[in-house]
């Protein structure tokens, strides 16, 4: 089995990435999410080090443990942070496989760097804005009330009645940036109206 990596993420997003995509999340083969991941996939930081710089390493990190993730030189511990986190808080994690490849076979390559999970997590909050968008775009405009319909959706993809009025006003924002700047999305027509 390929090794595990946790992702910090909004509920209602994690609920939908679990109904769509399993626990753990395994994103589809030929996916911008597996290329977005297997970009920033990287050997872990310490199997760079000599033995002597690891066991000098070793006595800094005992010493700054306090600051372990306000100082960029101790981002290799955010796997074990992340892990005994997701064990102990799992509704705020996202459990997502490696993909493994020949280029970066998950046995060396199993390491993802703050920056990187910010940049998987925010392709994962684009994929669920996209799936919301796409589902529910046609019929937004049609005589059902629209929190019925998200209501409807939300129990579709697997995503408890708590979080529905997050994804409502999800939802909105969306519709509405949009509409502020004369793009009427769920038009019929072409154009929008100024």
């Amino acid at each position: 089995m390929n090794p595990v990596v946790y992702i910090k993420i909004p509920t209602h997003i994690r609920q939908w990435a679990y109904h769509a995509y399993g626990t753990p999340v395994i994103f589809p083969v030929g996916g911008n999410e597996v290329a977005v991941i297997r970009k920033f996939t990287t050997k872990p930081p310490s199997a760079k080090l000599s033995l002597v710089e690891q066991e000098s390493q070793t006595e800094q990190e005992a010493a700054d443990s306090t600051k372990l993730h306000q100082s960029a030189s101790h981002i290799f511990k955010d796997k074990e942070f992340e892990e005994s986190r997701w064990l102990t808080h799992p509704d705020e994690y996202l459990a997502i496989m490696l993909p493994d490849s020949k280029a970066k076979p998950v046995r060396e390559y199993c390491y993802l760097g703050p920056r990187a999970r910010r940049a998987i997590k925010e392709v994962i909050i684009d994929l669920f804005k996209m799936d919301l968008w796409a589902s529910l775009k046609d019929i937004a405009d049609r005589s059902c009330r629209i929190s019925s319909i998200i209501s409807a959706w939300c129990e579709q993809h697997g995503i408890g009645i708590d979080y529905e009025d997050t994804v409502r006003q999800c939802f909105y924002r969306m519709r509405d940036q949009h509409a502020k700047k004369g793009v009427i999305l769920n038009s019929t027509t072409r154009f929008s109206k100024c």
